[in-house]
C-alpha cells in the first residue's frame, strides 16, 4: 500500500469535519473555565477543528512523520499562534507562565447575546445544520426532523424566512438528547432553551445543561430549567 494514499474514503468534506470538532471543543472550553470569554472560545475551538482535521486529511506516511515528534509540533503551534497574535514565542509563553497556565477573569464582563434576536442567532448558538446537512451527513431523514421539531424533542432555530436550523451538539447517535421536550416544555420558547441549554449552568456545577441531557440526567437537568424559568420574562407575540 503506498504511504502517501488517502488514509481512508472521507464521510465528511474537511470543512464540515471541523465544524464538527469546534462544536465539541467550544462546549469543552465553556465547561472547563466559565471566565473565559465567548469570543476566545469560539476562536480557540476553531483552531482546534482546523488543526486536527488537516492532520486527520494528511496521508499515512505525512501522519507518522508528525505524531513521532509531537513535541516540536507543538512549538511549532506556538509559534504560529504568537505570530498571529503579534507577539514572539518567548513573550507568549512568559505570559503563560506568568498566569498560571490558566486565563484570569476579565474585569470587564462579556456582553451577552440576545438570544431573542433572530439577527445575532449565528452570534451564539454555535455550529448548526439544516435539514439537507443533516440528512446527508447524520442519515437522519426530513420527516424525522420534522417529527422531533413538531414535539419539541429537537430544537430547531428560525434563521430568517422560514429557514430553521438544528444545532449540532444536541444530537448524540444520530438522533436529540433525551429530555430536550422536557426543558422546552417548562422555559416555553426554542431560542431561549437552547440558549440556557448550551451554557455552563451554577445550579448545574458549572456543566452545560445539553452536556448532562446526553448523560441521562433528564430529572436534574428539568430542575434547574425551572429554576431559570422563573428569572425570565418572554415579550409578546415574539417569534419562536
Amino acid at each position: 500500500m503506498n504511504g502517501d494514499a488517502p488514509q481512508r474514503p472521507q464521510k465528511f468534506k474537511k470543512e464540515d469535519m471541523a465544524g464538527l470538532i469546534a462544536a465539541e471543543v467550544e462546549q469543552l472550553l465553556a465547561r472547563l473555565d466559565p471566565d473565559l470569554k465567548r469570543p476566545a472560545i469560539i476562536s480557540a475551538a476553531k483552531l482546534a477543528g482546523v488543526a486536527a482535521t488537516s492532520y486527520v486529511f494528511l496521508s499515512l506516511k505525512r501522519q507518522a512523520a508528525l505524531t513521532t515528534d509531537l513535541n516540536d509540533v507543538a512549538d511549532k503551534l506556538d509559534s504560529f499562534i504568537a505570530e498571529i497574535a503579534g507577539v514572539t514565542r518567548q513573550e507568549l509563553l512568559a505570559q503563560r507562565a506568568a498566569d498560571g497556565g490558566t486565563t484570569k477573569p476579565s474585569k470587564s464582563p462579556t456582553p451577552i447575546p440576545n438570544p431573542l434576536s433572530v439577527v445575532a442567532l449565528h452570534d451564539w448558538v454555535g455550529p448548526s445544520a439544516g435539514p439537507t446537512f443533516l440528512e446527508e451527513n447524520y442519515g437522519i431523514p426530513r420527516s424525522t426532523l420534522h417529527r422531533w421539531q413538531r414535539r419539541n424533542e429537537a430544537i430547531a432555530l428560525l434563521a430568517g424566512g422560514k429557514r430553521h436550523v438544528f444545532p449540532l451538539a444536541q444530537f448524540v447517535d444520530g438522533r436529540p438528547a433525551n429530555g430536550i421536550a422536557d426543558v422546552s416544555g417548562v422555559i416555553g420558547h426554542s431560542r431561549l432553551t437552547w440558549y440556557w441549554l448550551s451554557r455552563p449552568c451554577d445550579e448545574l456545577d458549572g456543566y452545560l445543561p445539553i452536556d448532562l441531557l446526553k448523560m441521562d440526567r433528564v430529572q436534574d437537568v428539568v430542575q434547574a430549567a425551572r429554576a431559570y424559568a422563573k428569572t425570565v420574562r418572554l415579550p409578546e407575540n415574539d417569534p419562536r
